[in-house]
């Protein structure tokens, strides 16, 4: 972050499921907000979700972030592409991404 805007600050919130991702959004000033950076599927396909629920998931967060900050930024990341289900999550990641308008962040 600090080598793209150096002026930038940064916190970090853990949340490790889309659920606890929305159940306890950060009590931080919206003004204060420009970008937030989801991070998000990994854990949910660990332990059963689909990849379509995923996107569901994803998008109902957004919602509620969006809702919470609305004038923040919304960067969404790939998952590391070891399988499958991963690469299916991903494509309907990037469609979720291009739909709200979000950042995608491929891996490689």
């Amino acid at each position: 972050m600090k080598e793209l805007k150096p002026e930038a600050s940064a916190i970090k919130f853990d949340r490790y499921t889309t659920k606890e991702a929305v159940e306890a959004i950060p009590k931080v000033n919206p003004s204060e907000v420009t970008d937030i950076l989801f991070q998000v599927g990994l854990n949910d396909l660990r332990t059963g979700t689909s990849p379509a629920e995923l996107q569901e998931k994803v998008f109902d967060m957004q919602l509620a972030y969006n809702e919470r900050f609305p004038n923040a930024r919304q960067h969404l990341t790939a998952l590391p592409p070891r399988d499958e289900n991963h690469i299916r999550a991903n494509h309907l990641l990037q469609k979720l991404a291009s739909f709200t308008e979000s950042n995608f962040v491929s891996t490689k």
